[in-house]
């Protein structure tokens, strides 16, 4: 997984006073991208409703595509909002990737169906931009 985090989390920690900092890892090797991802995710939700129970915003900062997942897991509930910071639109689906990249899913996989909604002509516009930003940042 990325190592951004890494890198950012010191002075993350420093600029929100954080008191309470923690890394994640897998809890054993895996072998596939899919089983790790599910590892970190599972302990990702775990930390995130721990910190929502003791009434504390957890920030999150990961080097995973679908660490969302977890987080929003992790929080509960359907009013949920989400800030997506990502060089990728992560938005496509199996029906509409151009690589099957499993990162390129995470987004999509959060929002529901992304191929359905009252006001279609905006989601498709949206859609196509986002596909437009995969298709640059692969180049």
């Amino acid at each position: 997984m990325g190592a951004g985090p890494f890198a950012l989390a010191p002075d993350a920690a420093e600029v929100l006073a954080a008191e309470d900092v923690r890394n994640i890892s897998l809890s054993e090797a895996r072998t596939t991208e899919v089983a790790a991802c599910s590892d970190l995710n599972r302990q990702l939700a775990r930390e995130v409703a721990a910190a929502r129970a003791d009434g504390v915003l957890p920030v999150v900062l990961t080097g995973n595509c679908h660490s969302q997942q977890a987080v929003i897991a992790g929080v509960g509930g359907d009013a949920v909002g989400l800030v997506w910071l990502d060089c990728h639109g992560d938005f496509n689906t199996p029906e509409t990737t151009e690589t099957g990249y499993f990162d390129g899913y995470g987004l999509a996989m959060v929002v529901d169906d992304p191929s359905y909604d009252e006001q279609g002509n905006v989601r498709e516009a949206a859609l196509e931009l986002l596909r437009r930003l995969g298709r640059t940042s692969r180049a």
